[in-house]
């Protein structure tokens, strides 16, 4: 009953907002489709000589329940949900150490972060604007500040 509701009530504010349109906006209307019982009344039926430009339609009709849609987890493949690893990336275990090496030149020095990569033995310095793996820096990043407040306390309790 609602749905039958709505959808006269959407009909009868659509067909309000038509009316209060000028002469020229109501030519872009799309026009009522023909009824069936139009051929056994030839009064209700227009001419269907010339082509009707009707505009884009909906692909469902009102009180439809087409737009719905079932996007149920078990359909999915099992590995849908895993990123897939593009060309030239490689996945990182974990962040070791950071340095921020002295430039010689006027540009500003770019922190590098000693990276383990996963499925390598030998961890690498890489520039962190190389590096895509915002978790692990956050996380580095937080515990190493943590450690170093731990030894600024630690060492003003020593005197």
């Amino acid at each position: 009953m609602a749905k039958e509701y709505q959808a006269v009530e959407k009909a009868r504010r659509a067909s309000e907002y038509n009316d209060s349109l000028s002469r020229q906006e109501k030519a872009y209307l799309p026009r009522p489709r023909v009824s069936e019982n139009s051929e056994d009344n030839p009064e209700d039926a227009e001419d269907t000589s010339t082509p009707v430009d009707e505009g884009p339609k909906s692909l469902f009709e009102p009180g439809d329940s087409g737009w719905l849609l079932d996007f149920d987890e078990e359909l999915l493949p099992e590995d849908s949900w895993e990123p897939d690893v593009l060309a030239g990336e490689y996945e990182v275990e974990s962040i070791l150490d950071d340095r921020r090496p002295m430039e010689t030149s006027t540009r500003r020095s770019v922190r590098e972060l000693l990276v383990k990569w996963a499925g390598y033995d030998e961890p690498t310095w890489e520039p962190m604007t190389n590096l895509s793996c915002g978790g692990l820096r956050y996380d580095y990043l937080r515990e190493k500040r943590s450690s170093e407040r731990l030894q600024m306390v630690q060492g003003a309790d020593e005197d």
